[in-house]
């Protein structure tokens, strides 16, 4: 997915040229930001070093299109470009744009970038992305722990229970032991359900 987003400079002696920068995010990148997303919860902002965006040009009159974001794939298709502009044109990287500084931004709604070019005090911004706008089958991949696991019988597990299991898959893991090796020294009392659930908690609680 490539996303065309504006570009603001906070300074109007600027000289970059940057209007505004192509985002490349692959299926990875995108889950990537709807675990950010989970992480950071209704009230905050997590903030990571990220060097994603690539700046540039372009010959589409951004201040006059719906929106500040595009989907660059997907842009002629669903907005017929302006006569003389093709397809090469919608974005053309400036190639000698150092910063210095550039940090991904992620709360429950929105995703951007900012930063700082190289050896200025001149600092950039994105516009907000809403987290609507990228493909929402990652999101129920890559934030599935948002969303409890419908209860039955067979998943219902005391705290006592639950951590019995941790312990026993620690304990298993530091012994060298795979998964298949771990599952064969549980007896028939946890079912399989019950230590798959435990065991996708336990990654969670390593990540």
């Amino acid at each position: 997915m490539n996303i065309l987003v504006q570009v603001h400079i906070n300074n109007d002696w600027d000289d970059s040229g940057v209007q505004c920068a192509k985002i490349s995010l692959d299926e990875a990148g995108i889950k990537r930001i709807f675990r950010l997303a989970k992480k950071a919860g209704e009230q905050h902002t997590i903030q990571e070093f990220d060097y994603t965006p690539d700046f540039g040009t372009s010959e589409l009159d951004l201040d006059n299109m719906d929106g500040h974001y595009w989907d660059i794939d997907k842009l002629a298709e669903t907005n017929p470009l302006p006569e003389g502009v093709d397809q090469q044109k919608v974005f053309a990287s400036l190639e000698d744009v150092r910063i210095d500084v550039s940090q991904l931004n992620v709360d429950h709604h929105d995703f951007w970038w900012e930063g700082c070019f190289k050896h200025t005090d001149v600092r950039w911004t994105t516009n907000l992305i809403p987290l609507d706008f990228l493909p929402q089958e990652f999101r129920q991949s890559g934030s599935k722990a948002t969303t409890p696991p419908a209860q039955s019988a067979d998943l219902n597990m005391t705290a006592e229970q639950m951590n019995a299991i941790h312990e026993k898959i620690a304990a298993g893991m530091a012994h060298g032991l795979n998964a298949r090796e771990i599952v064969a020294t549980f007896n028939k009392k946890v079912t399989l359900a019950q230590l798959v659930r435990v065991i996708m908690e336990h990654i969670e609680r390593d990540h």
